[in-house]
């Protein structure tokens, strides 16, 4: 594979052919393709707070969604994308919100009291998956929940080991994948399944594995780790064999996708001074 960036939001692929667009810098993270490969989400804090944003996959035509008190973040297409799911704190906690694009009606689908609620995957079979964490504070460990797309039947799956961070639930919702500490503190990534049983390590990388992302087809698995000193992004096969290394400067890579074809990567880059996709 070779590195593409371009520059305007700093939009960056990873891709096969050679493309490049014209940007700046303005503080944005999170992005996602749409699936029909037209649109990237993210959230940007260029105004001040977390706020949901989609531009097209050249940079142009940027849109601010959300708006009020509190921060929008981690956006999340709807397998048709007509949807866009999100975190938000608007009314004091973190939980799950579904936006119209178009519209701008947002719904509320958890209702948490207490602690972080966040999207993970939304998948065609109307199936939400998102991590949740009682006690962000005091005693940090997240948990996988599940609820059907209107925001109702929520269960808990899964509670991950303490100081995990980072996961991607696979392509046919029977596996999970995420980076945790070893008994050293040292991060790694596992894959269990989706109910957190047979727990199995798939990389021993110098440094620090981070955030996770696997490939349309289950086959692949983007993650990044910190072994040359700053974030950079690797690219493995599922069963953690074939490692290569995608990104190469002095600056952080983290927060990326596969495009719904797996051909490119969005990503987020501190290569300009701040983060930029």
């Amino acid at each position: 594979m070779k590195l593409f960036f371009s520059f305007c939001l700093a939009i960056l692929f990873i891709t096969l052919p050679k493309n490049m667009v014209q940007g700046q810098s303005s503080n944005d993270y999170s992005p996602q393709f749409s699936n029909d490969m037209e649109e990237i989400v993210f959230y940007s804090y260029r105004n001040g707070d977390g706020r949901i944003y989609t531009m097209n996959i050249d940079g142009s035509e940027q849109k601010e969604l959300t708006g009020g008190e509190g921060n929008d973040i981690e956006p999340r297409w709807s397998p048709n994308d007509e949807y866009i799911i999100y975190s938000s704190t608007i009314d004091g906690i973190a939980n799950v919100y579904k936006l119209d694009p178009k519209s701008k009606t947002v719904d509320q689908l958890t209702h948490f009291e207490k602690g972080f609620t966040g999207p993970v995957r939304w998948f065609a079979n109307g199936k939400i998956y998102f991590r949740r964490d009682p006690n962000p504070d005091n005693s940090p460990q997240e948990e996988l929940w599940v609820m059907d797309e209107d925001g109702s039947n929520q269960n808990k799956l899964m509670a991950f080991p303490k100081g995990q961070y980072g996961l991607d639930v696979g392509h046919k919702q029977e596996k999970v994948y995420f980076s945790a500490p070893n008994e050293e503190g040292k991060q790694d990534v596992y894959v269990s399944n989706i109910d957190g049983s047979s727990i199995v390590k798939l990389t021993e990388v110098a440094g620090n594995t981070g955030s996770l992302n696997v490939s349309p087809n289950g086959k692949q698995i983007l993650f990044n780790a910190n072994s040359t000193g700053n974030e950079e992004i690797y690219i493995m096969d599922k069963s953690g064999e074939n490692i290569k290394r995608l990104t190469y400067t002095d600056q952080n890579e983290y927060f990326f996708a596969f495009s719904s074809d797996g051909k490119k990567i969005v990503f987020d880059s501190e290569r300009n001074g701040a983060g930029d996709i």
